[in-house]
């Protein structure tokens, strides 16, 4: 600046010598005012702002305001998905700017998931299937549920933890999502077992038991039912026994079956087994009957004709009792055979007549 202030000034004539030169130079100088010194500039590197490409907080539903013309936002229209992946992303960066990185681990997951309800494509994605769709309602739903149950880890609240884990295990079970269902039961039952909470970990255990049975995983379900059981008798809490048992009964009557269908005669007999005592446990009369029929059925076909007729007996004697006319005909005809089978014809005719009596009675010849 100052060489070029001296250059004008040597290049402007003098003006004690030279008045019209004086002149002309006012009028130069009116024309071009002097340069006002500026600020001196750093030489410091500019420093890259930590707002520069963080996107701003937005109310749910609100569209991303960066969006072109021909749009809600006022963009170009975008492709299907890209407001739920601008709702995705946003919540990912909210979650994790807040400190809470476990929540945003989970939701990472649980928004980039394979969808459990697509079919698998092995040419497109090596089977996996696609990755889930989830709704800005479901998300919202997700990123609270973990953030409070995150928060009130922190805090040592953990019966508000529990009941976070629990609704978002309930939510993924209504949409047909049970695996992840599981995987946030299992964290319920984490819970109560580190706080040694008897009364969460009964709910648990029976919570998984139940959502493995929807699953049609019945060893799974009968291992968390009868650790619920025995929870329920150590701290000699009759409704959870009643609940647990009343499980029980399903699941060993269907392994049972299966096992049965299979001609596997001693495994069927010993879940039968277990079946009535869960039965007698529960006092459901009705399975009672219903699993000492199946032992004697089972016991028939094993060739222990005796061992039939007692619990055959026993199942005729709760059909009376119940008023089971159809039920008492199908006991008849059993222990009718199991007399067959022993030689002892006197009593097998005597059965037989009984059945044939109580099928006229009911009309079911």
């Amino acid at each position: 600046k100052r060489r070029e202030r001296r250059g004008e000034e040597e290049a402007l004539p003098d003006s004690r010598h030279d008045p019209a030169a004086a002149k002309g130079s006012s009028s130069t100088m009116a024309a071009n005012p002097p340069l006002v010194p500026m600020a001196p500039i750093s030489s410091n590197p500019t420093r890259k702002s930590r707002l520069r490409g963080r996107v701003g907080k937005k109310a749910p539903g609100r569209l991303d305001p960066l969006a072109g013309p021909g749009t809600p936002g006022g963009g170009a229209e975008a492709p299907p998905g890209a407001y739920a992946e601008a709702d995705r992303r946003r919540l990912c960066e909210e979650i994790l700017a807040d400190g809470y990185v476990q929540s945003f681990v989970d939701f990472f997951y649980l928004t980039h998931r394979p969808d459990p309800n697509a079919e698998p494509t092995p040419m497109l994605d090596g089977g996996a299937g696609r990755e889930i769709e989830v709704p800005p309602e479901e998300m919202l739903y997700v990123r609270d549920n973990l953030t409070q149950a995150e928060n009130a880890r922190r805090q040592g609240d953990t019966s508000t933890v529990y009941g976070a884990y629990s609704n978002l295990a309930q939510h993924f079970q209504k949409v047909k999502d049970p695996k992840t269902g599981v995987y946030f039961y299992e964290k319920c039952l984490e819970i109560s077992r580190l706080t040694g909470d008897k009364r969460g970990e009964m709910a648990a255990n029976n919570d998984l038991g139940l959502i493995y049975q929807g699953m049609n995983d019945v060893n799974s379900a009968i291992k968390f039912h009868e650790r619920h059981l025995e929870l329920a008798t150590d701290g000699e809490v009759p409704s959870e026994e009643n609940v647990a048992a009343k499980e029980l009964i399903k699941v060993y009557k269907k392994v049972a079956g299966t096992k049965e269908g299979a001609n596997d005669h001693e495994e069927a007999v010993r879940y039968y087994q277990k079946c009535l005592e869960a039965a007698r446990l529960a006092q459901e009369k009705r399975s009672e009957g219903m699993a000492c029929y199946r032992l004697g059925r089972a016991y028939i076909m094993m060739e222990e004709p005796l061992r039939a007729i007692s619990f055959l007996e026993d199942y005729e004697a709760i059909c009376k009792e119940l008023r089971d006319l159809e039920g008492e005909g199908q006991a008849c005809a059993a222990i009718a055979s199991a007399y067959q089978m022993l030689t002892n014809d006197e009593k097998a005719v005597e059965y037989l007549d009984k059945c044939l009596s109580i099928a006229s009675e009911t009309e079911n010849l």
